[in-house]
C-alpha cells in the first residue's frame, strides 16, 4: 500500500501522518515491519543460541587446554627432574666404577707383592731346608768319624802298654784330630740349631703370609661381590628409568596429539564465531565499546595462573608496560581478538534485545 503526502501539509503534520501509518502497520499481525520484527527476533534468537553455545564450547575448550597443558608442563618438567636424576645417577655410578676399579688394582698390586714376598720366601726356605740336608748329612757322617775315634781313644786310655817316639807322636795326631774333629762337630750343631730356627722361622711367617693372602681373597672376593651386587642394582635402576623415560615420552605425546586435536577443535570454534560476526553489522559504538575493554572485562574471571605469568612478564620488562599490557601479550594478540569479537557479538545482541523488547512494549500499546 502506498501512501501520497499532500505537499500542502507542513512538515510536522507530515511527520506524524507517517509515524501513524506506521504505527498502524506494526500493529497489524501481517504487517511488514511485524514480519520483518518476528523474522528478526527468530534470527537474534538463532544468533544468541548459536553465540551462546560456541561461548561455552570454546570456553570449555579453553579450559581443557589449559588443564592439558599444565599436565603436559607438569610431566615435561617431571621428566626433566628425571633425565637430571638419572645423568646424575650415571655420573656416581660411572664415579664408583673408578674407585672400585682403583681399591681392585691396588688390591691386586698388594697381593701381586705379596705373592712375590711368598715366592721369595719359598724360595730362601727351600735353600735353607737344602743347607739343613747337607748339614744333617755331614753331621752323621762326623758322628761315624768321632764314634770311631772315641772307641780308638777308649781302647788306648785302657789299655796300658809302653809307648815308643813313634807312637806318642801318633796318638797325638790321633787327639789334635780329635779335637778339630770335636770342634767341627760342635760347629756344625750350632749350625744345625741355627738352621732349625731359621726353618721355623721361616715357616711362620710362611703362614702369617698365607693367612694374609686368604684373608686378602676374601675381602677382594667380598668387595667384588657387593661390587656386582651394585652394578645390578644400577642396571635395575638404569633399566626401570628409561623404561619410565619411555612411558613418560608415550605420554607427552599421546597428549600433544590431543592438545592438537582440541587446537584443531579450538580453530573450529573461532571460525564459527567469526561466521555468526560475519553475518552481522556492528555499529560504531558496539566496536568502540569492545576495543575499550580491560582485560578482565574480555576473559570474564581471573585465574591464578594467568594472573601469575603476566606478573612475572611484568617484572622482565621491567615495568616498561603496563600490567595490562602483559596480560594481553600473555593470552596472544589472537586470542585477545577473538575473545574480543565475542565480547562484541554479545554486545550486539544486548542492543538487539533491548530494541525487542521496545517494540514488545510498543506493540502491547
Amino acid at each position: 500500500m502506498e501512501y501520497k503526502l499532500d505537499s500542502a501539509l507542513s512538515k510536522s503534520e507530515k511527520q506524524l501522518i507517517k509515524l501513524q501509518l506506521a504505527n498502524y502497520e506494526v500493529t497489524l499481525p501481517s504487517g511488514t515491519y511485524n514480519t520483518q520484527y518476528e523474522e528478526a527476533k527468530e534470527h537474534l534468537n538463532q544468533v544468541k543460541q548459536e553465540l551462546s553455545d560456541t561461548q561455552k564450547l570454546y570456553e570449555r575448550r579453553m579450559k581443557e587446554m589449559d588443564e592439558q597443558e599444565k599436565a603436559l608442563q607438569e610431566k615435561q618438567t617431571e621428566l626433566q627432574r628425571r633425565k637430571k636424576d638419572v645423568s646424575h645417577f650415571m655420573q656416581i655410578r660411572m664415579q664408583k666404577q673408578s674407585e672400585e676399579k682403583e681399591k681392585s688394582e691396588k688390591t691386586e698390586k698388594q697381593n701381586l707383592e705379596q705373592l712375590n714376598q711368598l715366592a721369595d720366601l719359598i724360595d730362601e726356605l727351600a735353600g735353607a731346608a737344602a743347607l739343613t740336608q747337607i748339614l744333617n748329612e755331614r753331621e752323621q757322617s762326623y758322628q761315624l768319624y768321632s764314634q770311631q775315634i772315641i772307641q780308638v781313644y777308649n781302647e788306648l786310655t785302657n789299655n796300658s802298654f809302653e809307648l815308643g817316639h813313634d807312637d806318642f807322636h801318633n796318638i797325638q795326631l790321633i787327639q789334635t784330630a780329635q779335637q778339630y774333629i770335636q770342634n767341627v762337630f760342635l760347629k756344625l750343631q750350632l749350625e744345625s740349631k741355627q738352621a732349625f730356627e731359621l726353618e721355623q722361622q721361616l715357616q711362620k711367617q710362611l703362614d702369617q703370609l698365607q693367612i694374609q693372602v686368604q684373608e686378602a681373597q676374601k675381602s677382594n672376593n667380598s668387595m667384588q661381590t657387593v661390587f656386582d651386587q651394585q652394578i645390578q642394582q644400577v642396571a635395575v635402576q638404569i633399566e626401570n628409568e628409561r623404561q619410565q623415560k619411555e612411558t613418560l615420552e608415550n605420554e607427552v605425546n599421546n597428549l600433544a596429539a590431543r592438545l592438537s586435536g582440541k587446537t584443531v577443535e579450538l580453530s573450529e570454534a573461532f571460525t564459527a564465531i567469526e561466521t555468526l560476526c560475519s553475518k552481522v553489522n556492528f555499529n560504531p559504538r558496539q566496536m568502540q565499546t569492545a576495543e575499550k575493554m580491560n582485560i578482565w572485562d574480555i576473559i570474564g574471571e581471573k585465574t591464578n595462573d594467568l594472573e601469575e605469568t603476566a606478573l612475572q612478564y611484568y617484572e622482565q620488562c621491567k615495568k616498561q608496560l603496563t600490567l595490562n599490557e602483559c596480560y594481553m601479550r600473555v593470552l596472544g594478540e589472537q586470542t585477545v581478538s577473538k575473545l574480543k569479537q565475542l565480547k562484541q557479538l554479545g554486545l550486539w545482541i544486548q542492543d538487539a534485545e533491548s530494541l525487542l523488547n521496545l517494540c514488545d512494549k510498543e506493540a502491547k500499546k
